[in-house]
């Protein structure tokens, strides 16, 4: 026989975590050092919810796992520092002034670095540094961030290059994020530690990075993305981002 049904338009309920979309931003400035309360990590995490692939750990920064990534961190921006063609690599996406800026609309530019306001307008004024400068004030900006977060995470997978655990870190990293910003906490990565592995493993030398790692893990998976955490101390601007039609999507 014939089935009839009917549909009626279902009321349209917004994703918990939708008004953080406009609010989200990477900020690089210092955060207050005193401990995020446990009931508001419980309340993030639960925002954030289960992503496949791949698992979260969030760790104060007094804790062991803390102290341990923080010194982690640190000598491992000392390494990339040291090793001229990451430290090159990594200072092509610096962005010294408005102008570069809006021709690139991509990487890390002076205004949004965490700075005072009174570097952020002398970095922008100053003729650009080279690599090696532009390192050295990395490295001191590594120092006052690792010194002020209310905590530290990493997230796990299985296979550290296994494109679909990649896309899963990449996933939950993206509702992490929201979950800080809908919960008025700020997040940074800090990613020196797994990218000294990386670097390992793309020169083919036996270097300690990889056990590090696998040691800071603790045997819960492949430890392929850091960050900080906690409350912000001050606001900064969202980066600049290229707009779609910049972006050749046939040919992605």
């Amino acid at each position: 026989g014939r089935i009839e049904a009917s549909i009626a338009r279902a009321a349209v309920a917004p994703h918990p975590l939708a008004a953080a979309l406009a609010e989200r931003r990477t900020n690089r400035a210092p955060y207050d050092p005193a401990p995020v309360a446990p009931d508001q990590i419980e309340r993030v995490l639960a925002l954030t919810g289960p992503v496949a692939g791949a698992r979260v750990v969030l760790t104060g920064r007094e804790t062991e796992a803390g102290r341990r990534l923080a010194a982690m961190t640190l000598e491992a921006t000392e390494a990339i520092n040291a090793d001229a063609q990451m430290s090159r690599d990594g200072h092509v996406w610096f962005r010294n002034t408005a102008r570069e800026v809006a021709e690139h609309r991509d990487g890390v530019s002076v205004a949004t670095a965490g700075l005072s306001p009174m570097m952020t307008a002398l970095g922008q004024m100053l003729p650009p540094v080279d690599a090696a400068t532009s390192g050295r004030y990395w490295l001191a900006s590594t120092k006052d961030q690792l010194a002020g977060a209310g905590g530290f995470g990493w997230i796990l997978v299985d296979d550290l290059y296994d494109r679909a655990g990649q896309i899963a870190a990449g996933r939950l990293w993206q509702r992490l994020h929201l979950a800080f910003t809908a919960e008025g906490l700020a997040a940074q990565p800090l990613n020196q530690v797994p990218e000294m592995a990386d670097r390992d493993r793309q020169l083919g030398r036996d270097g300690p990075w990889g056990k590090r790692v696998a040691e800071l893990a603790g045997g819960g998976g492949r430890l392929t993305f850091a960050f900080r955490f906690g409350r912000p101390l001050k606001a900064v601007p969202h980066a600049a981002r290229r707009p779609l039609e910049w972006v050749d999507l046939q040919g992605a």
